[in-house]
């Protein structure tokens, strides 16, 4: 795999463990039943988002039968993409 692969599938594991553990706090602590915006955009844009991104630069390049065409436009994606999860 390539490190574009490793690096969304990586951060989409990432986000979905903060997603669940924010999740599991509303059961244990119900005040934080106001992070509840926080959790569904974690675990719906941090982990769907991202993990679609990683298998999507893994397979494409495959069905094209040919290398991804800028392992650097890709990074570039990669570090807008959290940097525009985070700023929401």
């Amino acid at each position: 795999m390539s490190k574009t692969t490793l690096g969304f599938i990586f951060a989409a594991l990432v986000y979905l463990l903060i997603g669940v553990t924010l999740g599991v706090l509303f059961f244990i602590i119900p005040a934080t039943k106001a992070l509840l915006l926080v959790h569904s955009h974690l675990n719906l844009v941090g982990f769907i988002t991202f993990f679609v991104f990683g298998i999507a630069y893994h397979i494409l390049p495959r069905f094209r039968g040919k290398p991804l065409y800028s392992e650097r436009l890709g990074w570039w994606q990669f570090w807008l993409a959290n940097t525009g999860l985070v700023g929401l």
